[in-house]
């Protein structure tokens, strides 16, 4: 049984004129559908010079932001631009590893990049 109702009764059974037969009602446009519609909009300024569209604008700031040192802007500039860096990944054998021997490999693939 639901915890809102303990007693069992209630339902539509019980209640048909509570059965919404037409479905649920429409609720809107979704925020999916909103940003879809606003990043199509042209953006223009006082002199009536187009800007771009939010998408472009948007770009834009991120840009800005990471040459102006922001190392996260940057960072997911660069991958989406140039791609994820690939990390190597070697297969160690052993069940048990040590944490020297660990940190050893680690700094030889470091080295080798």
């Amino acid at each position: 049984m639901a915890k809102g109702n303990k007693t069992g009764k209630g339902g539509f059974k019980d209640n048909p004129q509570n059965i919404n037969k037409q479905g649920r009602p429409i609720a809107g446009e979704s925020y999916k559908e909103i940003l879809q519609r606003l990043e199509q909009e042209d953006y223009i300024d006082k002199n009536g010079k187009s800007l771009g569209n939010s998408k472009e604008l948007m770009l834009r700031a991120w840009q800005a932001h990471a040459i102006n040192g922001s190392i996260g802007h940057l960072r997911e500039w660069l991958d989406r631009v140039d791609g994820k860096v690939a990390i190597p990944i070697r297969e160690i054998s052993d069940d048990a590893i040590d944490l020297k021997d660990l940190r050893k490999t680690l700094l030889e693939i470091q080295d080798e990049q």
